[in-house]
């Protein structure tokens, strides 16, 4: 149950900024609030970001294949539904741009993760280094 109530309340944050950001922008470009289509379409894509999240967690593989698998299947996800499924991206160049906008963004947040898993692994050591026996 903990793990649902976890798996629900990453993909409602994910789904929150993702519809701020679609509302922001469709604003900017002079059009109204998003359909409802393209907002359920927005959930089904947030509750599967959220479950791509699971990947992560998997301690019995190394990060570094953890976070390639995370890349392939979040990849997959903005591609399946917000591109073809949305029908965002029609034209080669368009799903190239896509492809090079979430490895930037990817990166971006990939560093940050791996800083504060640094900093919580080091944090860890110092605190269980000393032990007193008395």
């Amino acid at each position: 149950m903990k793990k649902a109530i976890s798996y629900l309340t990453s993909a409602c944050v994910i789904f929150t900024l993702l519809t701020i950001g679609l509302h922001i922008a469709e604003f900017a470009l002079g059009g109204g609030i998003a359909a409802l289509g393209r907002q359920l379409l927005l959930l089904l894509a947030c509750l599967l970001f959220a479950a791509s999240n699971f990947i992560l967690g998997a301690e019995r593989l190394p990060i570094g294949v953890r976070m390639l698998l995370h890349y392939i299947a979040i990849g997959i996800v903005f591609f399946a539904l917000l591109g073809i499924v949305g029908r965002t991206v029609t034209k080669s160049l368009q799903a190239f741009v896509l492809l090079i906008c979430i490895t930037i963004l990817y990166l971006i947040f990939a560093v940050i993760y791996l800083l504060i898993r640094r900093r919580r692994k080091a944090k860890a050591a110092n605190e269980t280094e000393y032990k007193s026996m008395f």
